[in-house]
């Protein structure tokens, strides 16, 4: 069941918004679980960001990316301090829209705020021309981007560094583009961080299946 968001005083999120203030996106963590059975995802992204505008940021607008469209399923938002209101609610016609998010207090030009959205991907049958994301029941791929949401008028529009922290079946073999550290083995799952200095859009970041039949 998908958590009802909270509802905004004075309908701020149902009103028609002004341009989006001008946010960096200093750092990305992510943290997935690969489900290649139910073949989805369940991630949460915490984005560490600041201000470039000289206008307040009041709310922050995410986009997941287009190809994703309805398989997107934002739970929860929130801060250090708690769960903040949320809306995606799309329009008529509308395959998907924007997360915005309303923030606890205005941020002023220069200030950082720490933001995390919780979501899941339903990939069954999902093709993706750019290969940004796939979950078979046998196999998984992950890239820089082009699965997790990022904010609108991010300048620059990727985030600086990202730090993936992934959890898959511990039999499967993986391999990455930056560096690999195995945090945690299980009974059924194993954990793995991945680390990039450097973002780069579609670049490879994770692939992982399960080992060949001898």
């Amino acid at each position: 069941m998908r958590p009802a968001p909270l509802l905004f005083a004075a309908g701020l999120l149902l009103a028609a918004l002004p341009a989006p203030a001008q946010v960096e996106i200093e750092r990305v963590e992510l943290e997935a679980r690969l489900d290649p059975r139910e073949q989805a995802l369940y991630a949460r992204a915490t984005f560490f960001l600041r201000n470039r505008s000289p206008r307040n940021l009041e709310v922050l607008e995410l986009d997941f990316p287009a190809a994703l469209g309805a398989r997107a399923r934002v739970s929860a938002v929130w801060d250090r301090d708690g769960e903040l209101p949320w809306r995606a609610d799309a329009a008529e016609g509308q395959a998907a829209a924007p997360l915005r998010v309303g923030l606890r207090a205005p941020l002023a030009f220069g200030k950082k705020l720490i933001v995390v959205v919780g979501y899941d991907l339903e990939l069954a049958g999902f093709v993706s021309s750019s290969a940004d994301v796939a979950i078979t029941e046998k196999s998984a791929r992950l890239a820089a981007t082009g699965w997790y949401p990022l904010p609108r008028g991010a300048a620059p529009a990727l985030p600086r560094r990202l730090r993936l922290a992934v959890r898959l079946p511990k039999d499967w073999q993986v391999a990455a583009s930056g560096k690999l550290k195995r945090l945690h083995e299980g009974t059924a799952l194993a954990s793995y961080e991945v680390t990039l200095e450097r973002v780069e859009p579609g670049a490879p970041l994770l692939r992982a299946g399960a080992p060949l039949p001898p």
